[in-house]
């Protein structure tokens, strides 16, 4: 098992018998991973953590980001969004609409959310019968950004598409995220090249190709302004280093929580990597959690990470930061 996959099974608790669990724990091989093109030389030294769920296949009425995104936090949560965070996700929504076909089957990017370099696209793929009881996924997918993301550190970025279930046509969705450690920019456009390709079915090892692509697009969007930013206290959490396996903690510091990410540093301790499994707890009872991150190590063996939020927040919600078993509340 690779180090970056213990890191993510080891640190969910601080408890000797999830962390030996976790050790002894064989996932099947991630898919759909795009190296950052600055990032190729040094890719040893950064790393990305994704915790990205499969969804449930349901039937899902409405192709705009906001709606989807709605839809997936009822099958998640039995209620709506509060109006605070429905307008936090309606103010990062952009329509796309083109579509590509290849091989009688066609793609569609309906729908976009951005953050920054961040972003994440609703596909509508027709010409496919799906069923319910299945996973779908493309097992080729890489995104190119214009202006391309630039950082002062090694970096690395991650794409990953989730099937979600189909809409009133039977059509099947899928969410898309892009994630990279780059910091962002704002009043610009974002120019992105997005190429998807060989549509499979089924579980490792025994997947079945769908259909062949590639499906190829160019779209541009439009950056969003920078978040609203909450600092948080410096907090210190467990830690747990895969070579040792020593446990110990470190202390985060520079955390800050927007509506749509939360960021920390950390100094390396002889390789001791803190727990990252970090909610959001809403002043409903609600969690949200973070759908992916990435980050790196500067020159001064400091860590710097971005862990976006699975939805966007209404700031205002948010009653405390959990991060392992520890709460941050935010006043």
């Amino acid at each position: 098992m690779r180090a970056a996959e213990r890191f993510s099974e080891a640190l969910a608790s601080a408890d000797p018998k999830y962390i030996e669990e976790a050790a002894t724990y064989r996932a099947a091989p991630r898919r759909n991973r795009h190296i950052l093109r600055i990032a190729l030389a040094v890719a040893a030294a950064a790393l990305i953590l994704a915790f990205g769920t499969v969804g449930v296949a349901s039937t899902i009425y409405g192709m705009n980001m906001t709606d989807f995104l709605g839809m997936l936090w009822r099958r998640g949560t039995g209620g709506d969004m509060s109006p605070g965070q429905a307008a936090a996700v309606e103010s990062l929504t952009q329509d796309v609409g083109i579509s590509e076909t290849a091989g009688g089957v066609t793609v569609t990017v309906t729908s976009a959310r951005a953050s920054g370099y961040d972003l994440w696209l609703v596909l509508r793929v027709e010409g496919v019968e799906f069923e319910s009881d299945e996973r779908y996924f493309f097992a080729d997918s890489q995104i190119d950004l214009m202006p391309e993301p630039v950082i002062e550190g090694p970096g690395i970025a991650g794409t990953n598409v989730t099937y979600q279930g189909v809409d009133g046509d039977d059509a099947g969705l899928f969410l898309l995220e892009y994630t990279t450690s780059a910091a962002p920019e704002t009043n610009q456009e974002l120019g992105v090249a997005l190429i998807l390709d060989n549509l499979m079915r089924g579980e490792y090892p025994d997947e079945q190709l769908v259909a062949s692509g590639p499906w190829e697009f160019d779209f541009e969007l439009k950056f969003t302004n920078e978040d609203v930013s909450i600092t948080l206290p410096d907090t210190t959490v467990p830690a747990y280093s895969p070579d040792s396996g020593e446990y110990g903690e470190v202390t985060l510091y520079d955390i800050e929580l927007t509506s749509t990410h939360i960021t920390f540093s950390y100094k390396d301790q002889g390789g001791l990597i803190p727990a990252t499994y970090i909610y959001a707890v809403l002043a409903s009872g609600e969690v949200v959690s973070t759908s992916s991150g990435s980050g790196y190590a500067d020159d001064s063996h400091v860590w710097h990470f971005r862990f976006p939020w699975e939805y966007p927040l209404d700031i205002n919600d948010v009653a405390a930061i959990r991060i392992s078993y520890l709460e941050i509340p935010v006043s």
